[in-house]
C-alpha cells in the first residue's frame, strides 16, 4: 500500500504541466489619460511655484519697509535723546561761584 502510494506520488509529480504567458494588456486611452493627468499636475505645480514665489517677494518687500521705518525711527530716537542732552542745564558756574 505504501508503495502503491509512493509510485502514485511519483508519477503525479513527474507529469509535466505546460504553463501559458498571459498576453501583456495595454489600454491606450487609460495611458492618454495617465499623460493628460500628468501634464495637468505639472502646470499645477508651477502654478504654486509662481504664488509662492510672488508671496515670498511681497513678504521681502515688508520686510525692507518695516527695516527703512524702524531705522527711521531709531534715529529720530537718537535725534531726541542728543537734544534732551544739550538741554539739560549744567549748574557747574552756578556751584563755583557760590562756593567761593
Amino acid at each position: 500500500m505504501k508503495r502503491k502510494m509512493t509510485i502514485l506520488l511519483m508519477t503525479l509529480l513527474s507529469l509535466s504541466v505546460t504553463v501559458r504567458a498571459q498576453w501583456a494588456v495595454f489600454d491606450p486611452s487609460n495611458f492618454a489619460q495617465s499623460i493628460v493627468n500628468s501634464a495637468n499636475e505639472i502646470v499645477q505645480t508651477s502654478s504654486t511655484a509662481q504664488n509662492m514665489w510672488s508671496n515670498f517677494q511681497e513678504t521681502v518687500k515688508i520686510y525692507e519697509q518695516g527695516k527703512a521705518y524702524y531705522d527711521a525711527l531709531k534715529s529720530v530716537h537718537d535725534l531726541v535723546k542728543g537734544a534732551r542732552k544739550c538741554s539739560r542745564p549744567s549748574f557747574w558756574w552756578v556751584t563755583s561761584a557760590t562756593s567761593t
